[in-house]
């Protein structure tokens, strides 16, 4: 075993895949493909989530099931994926996050794991936001603004666009550019980019830094579980099969810091809708729920995100593995 993978235990006593230890011909190509599938998956959730925190009470949807069968009876299976492929093109931040996680983590071997995988989610997310923020912006009004004639959701967002822009997804979505351009130039696109900061880096420290502590905990758990009635030092060879864990401590991961974050999430999109600076949007918040806003579209987000932390652990933890540069596989179990 190499010594640089020896002396480096990760959660849940697994030895930790690092940077310097990846084919990255092998890691980013498929990085970029397992984010795209993860999106596939989840965003559905994503454009429900959205809808819920944008509308005042329950004027539209009485919750998350109301709002899956609205759009669904509404605007039929595509009404799910209305601004999916514009949400795309946040593949270049996928891998300018991922490869910032990675280096941090590399460039604080002295920390503990947990500060490490803090600082990494938090330094990933600052970086990313920047190419982040104006697609959120876009796809937004593009979750509510629907191709069918009428539907409730295009009461959600103040753009309004020709029935004939609405009929096909780059008419809604140039219409949504020239409209967002007219109005405040390129600072529209960036509105709300410092709650963004405000919610994605603490939001994705604490996702990370709640992985850890989870993986280690369940780890040690079932290292627990598996010594009972065998008496003797834990070896490499008790530890459990790691991708198990990681992906029982994922959804925690999800939830715990979506739990945390959600008011902070509410304040963003409703800033990135409705064009309001921060002290408008609380004052309307406040004014239409009280202090109810802070878990408004909360059930949506704890499933998202459970779902999301799922599917991107199990993508990106066996991609991690399989782009392990030839002398260090014998070292990493599955």
């Amino acid at each position: 075993m190499p010594s640089a993978v020896k002396d480096q235990s990760g959660p849940g006593g697994f030895p930790v895949i690092e940077l310097y230890q990846l084919d990255k011909r092998k890691f980013f190509p498929l990085s970029t493909v397992g984010s795209l599938t993860v999106q596939v998956v989840t965003y559905p959730l994503t454009l429900l989530r959205t809808r819920l925190q944008l509308q005042e009470g329950h004027k539209v949807y009485r919750g998350l099931l109301h709002c899956f069968r609205t759009v669904l009876g509404q605007e039929g299976v595509q009404g799910l994926y209305a601004g999916f492929w514009v949400k795309n093109f946040q593949v270049l931040s996928s891998v300018m996050y991922a490869y910032t996680y990675e280096r941090v983590r590399e460039d604080t071997r002295g920390m503990s794991p947990t500060m490490r995988s803090f600082l990494g989610g938090g330094c990933a997310s600052l970086v990313s936001q920047t190419v982040l923020v104006p697609l959120d912006v876009v796809s937004q009004h593009l979750q509510v603004l629907s191709r069918a004639p009428g539907a409730s959701s295009r009461t959600l967002t103040p753009i309004c666009i020709s029935e004939a822009e609405a009929t096909t997804a780059p008419g809604r979505a140039l219409a949504v550019v020239r409209t967002l351009y007219r109005r405040n130039g390129v600072a529209a696109f960036y509105k709300g980019y410092v709650i963004s900061i405000a919610h994605f880096v603490p939001n994705s420290a604490l996702w990370w830094a709640f992985y850890n502590f989870y993986c280690d905990a369940i780890g040690r758990a079932a290292v627990a579980l598996m010594s009972v009635g065998q008496p003797g030092s834990q070896d490499p060879q008790q530890l459990p099969p790691r991708l198990p864990v990681q992906l029982a401590s994922a959804p925690l991961s999800g939830m715990s810091s979506g739990l945390i974050t959600n008011p902070i999430d509410v304040v963003r999109v409703r800033m990135q809708v409705e064009g309001l600076d921060l002290p408008s949007t609380l004052r309307r918040l406040w004014t239409e729920e009280g202090a109810a806003f802070v878990v408004k579209g909360l059930s949506a987000r704890l499933l998202q995100s459970s779902l999301f932390s799922f599917f991107i652990i199990l993508s990106y933890e066996p991609i991690k593995r399989f782009s392990l540069k030839d002398e260090y596989k014998s070292s990493i179990s599955w």
